[in-house]
């Protein structure tokens, strides 16, 4: 298509662009174990970070017997919210992914001791995770945690 400015001259405008195709609502898309020797994809790295919450999910009754034991076992995570959502399918992270969560997995080793994993997962829901019992927005950049 082309469009003709005041000044008379004529230009061609760019095809127009194609339509966000939406990635499927789920909650895991790709895993990282994140250690010293690990790299974090650069395409993951470069994108600029919206939001940052962290998130206390219910996963479950302390009682197994018994489903509705009102004590319940948690496990927190920290879920960074990318600025906009990837517009393309790429080798680190499916089209439509919104974000990385943070999650620290323990894990008991055979000789009594614990140890744990840092898990970085890329995610493509909007919202809070489906399990959250409660959720905290940290502040990022300037913003402050004591105010005067």
């Amino acid at each position: 298509m082309s469009h003709t400015l005041r000044s008379g001259a004529v230009y061609n405008s760019s095809p127009p662009r194609r339509s966000r195709v939406q990635g499927p609502n789920v909650i895991h898309k790709r895993d990282y174990i994140v250690s010293n020797n690990s790299d974090i994809p650069l395409g993951l790295v470069r994108e600029k970070v919206a939001s940052c919450r962290l998130e206390f999910l219910d996963v479950g009754p302390i009682d197994e017997e018994d489903p509705d034991d009102p004590n319940r076992n948690n496990h927190t995570i920290l879920r960074l919210t990318f600025l906009r959502q990837l517009d393309d399918d790429t080798l680190y992270a499916p089209i439509g992914t919104r974000g990385v969560i943070l999650d620290l997995e323990g894990m008991e080793a055979p000789n009594g001791t614990n140890s744990s994993l840092l898990i970085m997962s890329t995610f493509g829901y909007e919202g809070l995770h489906q399990l959250a019992l409660h959720s905290v927005e940290l502040p990022m950049g300037r913003e402050t945690l004591c105010r005067n």
